[in-house]
């Protein structure tokens, strides 16, 4: 097979990652703000070109999935047709699923970012950065690898702190700026308590405190201690 069959196989797998080139579409509306989402800078993410788990460099907007399924939200599964096809993004056009060499090729190169997208909105762009800054994914890393490899839990009161401003972010837009719950994910990335089982946690919501476990079969190298510790605010 050497042409595109239009078979949607690709859009099950997830949405594409959006690139300098593709600018222009969610400036005119063609891709919708509130259907994207940010893997942030630094975040444990999966690639799905080579196949293997990796640490974003940068921003990578991407669009969403449907609902609990990674198939990209502009599929029309009835169709079955891609509903922007006419104007989809850069990936997607270089996407060909008998020879993937051209998305490889760019698929890392002149990714779009949140600043590229929100430039003219330069408080929120301000917002933006602080989160980034106080939400660090290698401090975050650093916390929860003492945790579950160190069983060092002295870090759940920095980690509580770091979910806390997250959540509080994200209220504060809402009420004070009007921010639609819908682009959040965009703006923010994925809210960090979501993200804690990418570094072998879960986290328990008890009120006031927040509960930290090891998923099942992580211990600590060469110790053993009780799985459920609090993390004081």
């Amino acid at each position: 097979m050497t042409t595109c069959k239009k078979c949607g196989t690709c859009c099950t797998k997830g949405g594409p990652a959006l690139h300098k080139e593709d600018l222009s579409k969610v400036q005119s509306g063609v891709i919708c703000i509130s259907q994207l989402f940010t893997i942030r800078a630094k975040e444990p993410v999966w690639d799905n070109v080579l196949g293997v788990m990796s640490t974003a460099g940068t921003d990578v907007v991407k669009i969403k999935g449907t609902k609990n399924s990674p198939l990209c939200s502009y599929y029309d599964g009835k169709a079955p047709a891609c509903r922007i096809y006419g104007n989809r993004p850069a990936e997607c056009r270089a996407l060909k699923c008998w020879d993937t060499a051209a998305v490889e090729e760019m698929y890392a190169k002149n990714r779009l970012t949140r600043r590229d997208i929100l430039a003219a909105a330069e408080s929120l762009c301000d917002l933006i950065d602080a989160h980034q800054q106080y939400c660090d994914y290698d401090n975050i890393n650093r916390l929860c690898h003492g945790i579950v490899q160190q069983n060092d839990w002295t870090g759940g009161a920095e980690l509580t702190k770091i979910i806390r401003y997250d959540e509080n972010m994200r209220q504060l837009v809402i009420k004070q700026a009007g921010i639609s719950v819908d682009i959040l994910d965009f703006l923010f990335g994925r809210p960090v308590a979501a993200t804690l089982r990418m570094f072998s946690l879960e986290l328990r919501n008890s009120g006031r405190h927040l509960q930290f476990r090891r998923l099942p079969g992580t211990r600590p190298a060469g110790r053993s201690a009780p799985l459920i510790r609090a993390g004081e605010e």
